[in-house]
């Protein structure tokens, strides 16, 4: 990240939230669609590590919170960049899945700056841990 008088330059990949997806679209048209600007990663390989397949027909609206967030969090790891920016990337995520998150950044070689209140569910990573404390 690159600051330029005060403000901040984004070069990475800003995850949305599983609520933000547009609720008519079916799954695979939303990750298509999102796969066609930059054909990085293998989206079947996400996808399949994220549990979609059977889910691919179904629109987005339909789907409970932690499978859009499965489908928010496809959206932003498919694409590469350098760093990604995750927002609370465990909202909605049953156990299972909170544990493929943690995989899926351990193996791969990025810089993620995750902001989130499961810290535990990060220990396994080797990084840098800061918290935020409200001023008393």
């Amino acid at each position: 990240m690159q600051t330029d008088n005060g403000f901040l330059e984004k070069k990475g990949m800003l995850a949305v939230s599983g609520t933000d997806i547009p609720k008519p679209l079916k799954v695979s048209e939303y990750l298509s669609m999102l796969y066609e600007f930059k054909r990085q990663c293998p989206l079947k390989r996400l996808t399949e590590h994220f549990g979609l397949e059977g889910f691919m027909n179904k629109k987005v609206g339909t789907l409970s919170r932690g499978m859009a967030q499965r489908v928010a969090l496809v959206a932003s790891l498919m694409h590469e960049e350098e760093k990604i920016f995750l927002d609370e990337p465990m909202q909605g995520l049953d156990p299972f899945y909170k544990k493929q998150l943690v995989k899926w950044i351990e193996h791969t070689k990025r810089a993620y700056l995750i902001v989130s209140h499961e810290i535990e569910s990060f220990k396994t990573l080797d990084c840098e841990v800061h918290t935020l404390e409200s001023p008393s």
